[in-house]
């Protein structure tokens, strides 16, 4: 990165450049990676490459709970957009901090316009840490960039005579706009109020231990503490000269007492009077003109894809209602097929309501896209609580309604991550794959970078030495197509508690199917090593660590070999069922499962027929 982008780029995010700032950018801008150093669970300086600046590169992200997913889209949400989860200020220094570190946070965040957004923490007059100053990165200031859980969660859980507020900031201009909705900004002062009384009771207790102080005498309010102060310790005003009287000298105890004593005090009367304003706000909210419009004619598509993802449902089509009860009421009701309108939250899945408040933050998305921000979209474990077919069909909708995006996504489901690798593959979008292999209090996450492909961890295994391994990765890769081939074969399995089956469940009835297709050379040799999957890959038996290599390279091989057979590598694509019983080709016909064409003995007719003259 050039010296002179950076301090261009510097001057606009961290001294808050209003012009520059605010100027739409001239092309479409992503992310092609960024740095991480002492950062919530990211202790040592964590780098991510993503891609280049030709086109946008999406990318997956799989940990296990508690890895460091969420750091990295907290710290990619400070370095562009200046706040953390809905914090903004002084209040984003306590989250932020790593507790495995001295260091002061900070972000830097490149960009395919050749930017680079630096964000890190400055210390105020009064030594608290705070935020680098300024605006969030151009393209950046009105777009939902993150959505989480919680987002999804918050959409339900608030008044539906205020949930309008929620999608209204990202249409409002400038740093100054509010990210909580009134009745949240009410329960975090109603909660600072409780602390900041304690406060204030305390150091005043404090300051009665004062030997000429009697318990209870020292008014709680700023104007009459201080004259309290100035009557007490300094002999208070003289009504014959007018003029207060000559200050005494105090100790620094005494002193330090009542300033601080004078500080809880303000800090408390600060807290009450934005808890009174906020109440007012609360009352008197206008929702936002163009926000109404888009949620309005949203409402015909919303339907559409619900019904397009979720096509068993019992919904005939979905509503928005704006400012019914409020100006800033936001309602969704759905009419069932048999005609009724009721209530999402009384009728639906919680998959279902799930996806409604995502499909709500998406159309927003889109909008914000439409008036000139950045095409780039975070999904922090949006799809936990929603079926596989439900969540995969919904990110395949949002890939066709969304086209040259750049979307983040973390899971810690690996079927999920295959699923995803295999959409976007199919759909040709680009999309880079890391996998947190590990994470510790000092180091922080150790990232490793996936192919995304099938097969991709069983190839990596054979490049070690270690059978245990090896045979690991086979089974589990085998159990996935296994997966995929018994419903696309129809085989018979035997019906079990919540249907959750197991190699053993369907690895028979798949190798039944294929035993008379080309394939069959291929399952024998699997089933000849099968064993190996149980007692090296998944259990301890001691007997079975002198396998050889060549025995669980054999085993690997042949799964290998038939996930060529079954998945196309041009296309992306499984077989299919063909009308021609007993044959599966893939979409573009370069991979084919069917029965072996027969050896056709020569006829010496032929031959003579052949022969020229």
């Amino acid at each position: 990165m050039a010296t002179a982008a950076y301090q261009v780029h510097t001057r606009i995010i961290v001294a808050g450049v209003s012009e520059a700032a605010t100027k739409k950018p001239v092309r479409p801008v992503w992310v092609t990676g960024f740095s991480i150093c002492a950062f919530r669970g990211i202790p040592d300086e964590l780098t991510i490459s993503i891609g280049d600046a030709e086109r946008p590169t999406s990318v997956l992200i799989l940990g296990d709970n508690g890895s460091g997913k969420s750091s990295i889209t907290d710290a990619l949400q400070f370095g562009l957009q200046g706040e953390l989860r809905g914090m903004r200020g002084v209040a984003i220094a306590e989250a932020a901090l790593s507790r495995a570190s001295t260091a002061q946070p900070r972000v830097r965040v490149d960009l395919s316009d050749g930017s680079m957004v630096d964000r890190g923490f400055r210390r105020n007059a009064s030594d608290r840490l705070t935020p680098d100053p300024g605006a969030p990165a151009p393209g950046f200031g009105r777009i939902p960039l993150v959505v989480r859980r919680r987002d999804i969660l918050r959409f339900w859980d608030t008044p539906a005579a205020q949930r309008q507020l929620i999608l209204s900031q990202y249409f409002e201009v400038g740093p100054g706009r509010e990210r909580e909705t009134p009745d949240e900004r009410i329960t975090r002062l109603k909660a600072e109020r409780i602390t900041a009384k304690t406060r204030r009771n305390g150091r005043l207790r404090e300051l009665a231990t004062h030997p000429r102080v009697e318990a209870g005498s020292i008014p709680s309010d700023a104007r009459r503490f201080n004259l309290w102060v100035d009557n007490f310790f300094y002999g208070g005003f003289d009504p014959k000269t007018r003029r207060f009287r000559q200050r005494r000298k105090l100790s620094a105890a005494i002193l330090s007492a009542i300033e601080e004593s004078r500080a809880a005090i303000k800090l408390l009367s600060r807290i009450e009077s934005e808890l009174k304003a906020a109440q007012k706000l609360a009352a008197s909210r206008t929702g936002d003109p163009e926000l109404t419009r888009v949620l309005e004619a949203a409402s015909a598509d919303l339907t559409t894809a619900f019904n397009e993802i979720s096509p068993r449902s019992a919904v005939e089509s979905l509503g928005i209602e704006i400012g019914d009860e409020t100006a800033v009421a936001l309602d969704v009701r759905v009419r069932l097929r048999n005609g009724r309108e009721v209530d999402p939250q009384v009728v639906l899945s919680e998959a279902n309501q799930d996806l409604i408040a995502f499909l709500v933050f998406v159309v927003v998305a889109k909008a914000a896209a439409a008036r000139g921000e950045a095409k780039v979209l975070v999904f922090d474990d949006v799809f936990q609580s929603v079926d596989s077919p439900i969540r995969l069909a919904a990110l395949s909708y949002v890939l066709g309604i969304l086209p040259g995006w750049q979307l983040i996504i973390t899971a810690h489901d690996r079927l999920w991550r295959e699923q995803v690798a295999g959409l976007f593959q199919r759909l040709g979008r680009p999309l880079s794959s890391l996998e947190i292999v590990d994470w510790t209090l000092e180091h922080g996450p150790r990232l490793r970078r996936e192919s995304g492909e099938y097969g991709a961890s069983l190839r990596a295994a054979l490049t070690e030495d270690e059978p245990a391994a090896i045979a690991a990765q086979a089974g589990r890769l085998l159990e996935q197509i296994s997966d995929q081939l018994s419903s696309i074969l129809v085989i018979s399995v035997k019906r079990k508690p919540d249907d959750r089956y197991t190699l053993a469940d369907l690895w028979p009835g798949v190798k039944k199917a294929l035993s008379k297709t080309n394939a069959s050379a291929a399952c024998q040799e699997i089933d000849l090593y099968l064993h190996l999957r149980n007692f090296l890959g998944a259990h301890a038996n001691p007997w079975a660590e002198g396998a050889s290599r060549q025995e669980t390279q054999r085993f690997a091989e042949a799964v290998l070999e038939l996930l060529v057979l079954a998945r196309c590598s041009c296309c992306g694509r499984w077989v299919e069922r063909t009308p021609n019983a007993g044959a599966w080709v893939c979409r573009c016909g370069v991979t084919r499962l069917a029965p072996p064409e027969p050896d056709r003995e020569a006829d010496p007719a032929e031959d003579v027929r052949s022969r020229p003259g």
